[in-house]
């Protein structure tokens, strides 16, 4: 399938963290499901720092995503620095669901060594990039 990963780092700060929206697009042709959660890591220049994402939310539904269509997971970063000493990161490694490919986005963050700063919901159907066509 031809599942493009999108991210913007544009998050919605709360006291302790933020918010992201990661988005998933079918940019093929023919109609694909993706079922699960991402798996989702702070990294680097490309190595992982901390543990990946833990998991939250609602049991996994099967999205099925015709060609041009979109769905996205919610991804909260807690600010490392109120739960550890941190290490620094600039990126963020999103691997889609059954996928093995997992694209890597600038992100200038930290982490903790020996836990996860970070928490992702399930996949869930809907358009999270306004005005995203695919001809």
């Amino acid at each position: 399938t031809s599942l493009e990963t999108w991210f913007a780092p544009e998050g919605n700060g709360y006291a302790g963290g933020a918010v992201y929206v990661v988005e998933f697009s079918n940019i093929g042709k023919a109609t694909c499901t993706v079922t699960g959660y991402p798996t989702v890591k702070l990294t680097e220049n490309g190595t992982q720092v901390g543990l990946k994402a833990t998991t939250s939310g609602a049991a996994p539904a099967t999205v099925t995503l015709k060609p041009g269509q979109t769905a996205h997971v919610a991804l909260t970063i807690r600010d490392a620095g109120a739960l550890c000493r941190p290490l620094p990161t600039n990126g963020l490694s999103v691997q889609p669901p059954g996928k093995t490919a997992a694209p890597d986005f600038p992100l200038n963050s930290g982490a903790c060594r020996h836990k996860s700063t970070t928490d992702v919901d399930a996949i869930s159907p809907g358009v999270g990039i306004p005005f995203y066509t695919h001809s």
